[in-house]
């Protein structure tokens, strides 16, 4: 995997794109956007900075009807070291969990 910097944005801003996947980081230290992804967990709604958006860095464990829970694209085991995500993941095709 390679992130390539983004011609038409700004300083620190890199693209990264393949067959499943669209991310964007943002310069600004803000995070990675997933903009497209076979795969979706669950966590808390993302601030108004980003509206419609996932925090990631906030999971939702148990149950995903918690008012406050929204599915996000997220990434899979492989883009971690341990390879295991810090979240659980679902499959967008079948809502299945990758385990």
């Amino acid at each position: 995997m390679s992130l390539y910097e983004c011609p038409y944005c700004g300083d620190g801003q890199y693209d990264y794109s393949d067959a499943e996947y669209t991310l964007h980081v943002s310069g600004d230290n803000f995070g990675i956007y997933v903009i497209k992804s076979p795969y979706y967990t669950y966590c808390r709604k993302c601030s108004p900075c980003a509206p419609g958006a996932g925090d990631l860095n906030n999971p939702i464990d148990k149950d995903p009807d918690y008012p406050d829970a929204d599915k996000a694209l997220c990434l899979d085991k492989s883009f971690f070291d341990d390879e295991k995500a810090p979240y659980r993941v679902f499959r967008v095709d079948n809502d299945r969990e990758v385990l």
